[in-house]
């Protein structure tokens, strides 16, 4: 058992109790947007199926195809904390805020995240689902 999460299955739905889905930040924990839009088109998928449907929704958006030549690998920018002799005495944040130059980075990542298939959806880049 996970304190502070859902025990929900990668699907969204509950071993022991048919028709109830949960997804988001309760399931997985904070996470990136990317993981919060992915669950819930997984929740979204799986309760249509559920429902006893299979619609077939699509983005209707033309995607220009992902180039990485113009981008420099980056990874995310790690947020530093207040040491815990000083938060001990306050109510202020626990993080420090980014830098510009951190915030500059972060904004500038690519977010195709689909690209690599780590999408849990159906069909990856695919454009429907």
């Amino acid at each position: 058992m996970n304190r502070r999460k859902i025990a929900a299955t990668e699907a969204g739905d509950f071993e022991e109790v048919d028709g109830v889905f949960a997804g988001g930040d309760c399931v997985t924990g904070p996470a990136t947007v990317i993981k919060a839009i992915a669950g819930g088109k997984v929740a979204a998928a799986n309760i249509d199926e559920y429902l006893g449907f299979k619609h077939e929704i699509t983005s209707g958006v033309d995607m220009p195809p992902v180039r990485f030549d113009d981008r420099e690998p980056m990874g995310r920018v790690n947020m530093t904390e207040r040491p815990a002799s000083e938060r001990t005495k306050d109510f202020k944040l626990m993080e420090n805020s980014m830098t510009d130059q951190e915030a500059c980075q972060e904004s500038a990542r690519c977010l195709q995240c689909d690209h690599f298939g780590c999408g849990l959806l159906k069909g990856g880049r695919e454009f429907k689902w």
